[in-house]
């Protein structure tokens, strides 16, 4: 699957949608929640959640806006391999996805190519296990339309994995971000509706 800005928004509405799911299973039962908490998490390819956006730019100096909605304080930002200049950060990445709100990344979407064939997607859970130092008891499996996938809820932040053509793809979020978002969409309409003169 060759990564286009296009592509990384696709996949974004399909694990929002996906997220809804998770967010009502998190929500029902804090079992199998892991302890790690976004200051004990890694950087990943140099990102880190609640980083700035002059932070990010530090980093990616050629990432791009993608879209902005003003109203609820969310830019979506994406970079391609091609537009990272570190040979290291970009190695088995197609393209990176981010979401800010109120210039803090909330939201990141790694894409991978397919450099490293995995078999199956336990064996891409049981190499994000090792690395980014989450138990494999922690992923919960589910579904996001025909394709299978996995999600480890931590005290603060939430990841999610599955492979989307054979290739995969890793979401880290900051937990309940989504929820943030929608109640904020809610929240303007209501300010337009009340506002509204006919």
């Amino acid at each position: 699957m060759k990564f286009t800005p296009n592509t990384c928004l696709i996949l974004a509405i399909v694990l929002f949608v996906a997220y809804s799911s998770v967010a009502q299973n998190v929500a029902q039962s804090s079992q199998g929640v892991c302890a790690q908490k976004i200051s004990e998490f890694p950087a990943l390819r140099g990102l880190k959640l609640n980083m700035t956006r002059s932070d990010l730019m530090k980093v990616y100096p050629l990432a791009s806006i993608r879209t902005s909605n003003d109203e609820i304080g969310v830019i979506t930002m994406s970079i391609i391999k091609k537009e990272i200049l570190d040979d290291e950060l970009k190695r088995n990445l197609e393209g990176i996805n981010m979401e800010f709100m109120d210039d803090h990344l909330k939201l990141i979407t790694f894409l991978y190519d397919d450099s490293v064939k995995w078999s199956s997607l336990p064996k891409f859970v049981e190499s994000l296990s090792r690395s980014l130092n989450i138990p494999v008891k922690y992923w919960k499996t589910k579904s996001v339309g025909k394709n299978e996938g996995v999600y480890a809820s931590c005290s603060d932040f939430v990841l999610e994995a599955m492979l989307f053509s054979d290739e995969p793809i890793l979401l880290v979020q900051v937990r309940n971000y989504y929820e943030i978002v929608v109640q904020r969409k809610e929240d303007v309409e209501e300010r337009k509706s009340k506002s509204f003169k006919p």
